[in-house]
């Protein structure tokens, strides 16, 4: 396998090390494509952030970043900038313009909760037997793929 498109940064503690030291060690290992995808920022209603995510203030750095690790890069790795987002139908529309004014280039889905984190505590990686969380999880995810914004799902959790 030559490419890895679900790379994330330390910009919510999900990984260690500077984006060229992992650009480096993809080069090292022969990965030709690769994309990072931190979690999306997104801001509730009420007004506050998830805190595993991109600051909403550091998205634009955040992708300037990386698309200069592209130029300085080219002809060596081909990379992409792009944010891992769930799909919460009352935060679409508006978290996709936001992506586009960051420059991001593609979004994967990670369906990590049913609902936004700042009104469910369950994350969907947390095993279950409910046929209600299972059947809403789903919806979620069916109902995302259907918009065709999202390159892949990256994990499907709950199962």
């Amino acid at each position: 396998m030559d490419y890895n498109y679900h790379t994330h940064t330390h910009r919510r503690s999900h990984a260690s090390g500077t984006e060229e030291e992992y650009v480096k060690r993809a080069v090292e290992n022969g990965i030709k494509y690769m994309g990072f995808s931190d979690h999306v920022p997104l801001r509730f209603s009420d007004g506050t952030e998830s805190g595993y995510r991109v600051p909403v203030s550091d998205a634009k750095e955040y992708c300037r970043e990386i698309k200069e690790l592209g130029e300085k890069y080219k002809g060596k790795l081909d990379i992409k900038v792009g944010f891992e987002m769930e799909y919460y139908p009352e935060y679409f529309d508006k978290t996709i313009e936001s992506v586009v004014e960051y420059g991001a280039e593609y979004l994967i889905l990670g369906q990590h909760y049913t609902a936004p984190e700042n009104i469910v505590v369950n994350q969907t990686i947390s095993e279950t037997d409910s046929v209600e969380d299972l059947c809403k999880y789903t919806s979620l995810v069916v109902s995302a793929m259907k918009t065709g914004v999202y390159t892949y799902v990256a994990h499907p959790d709950i199962f």
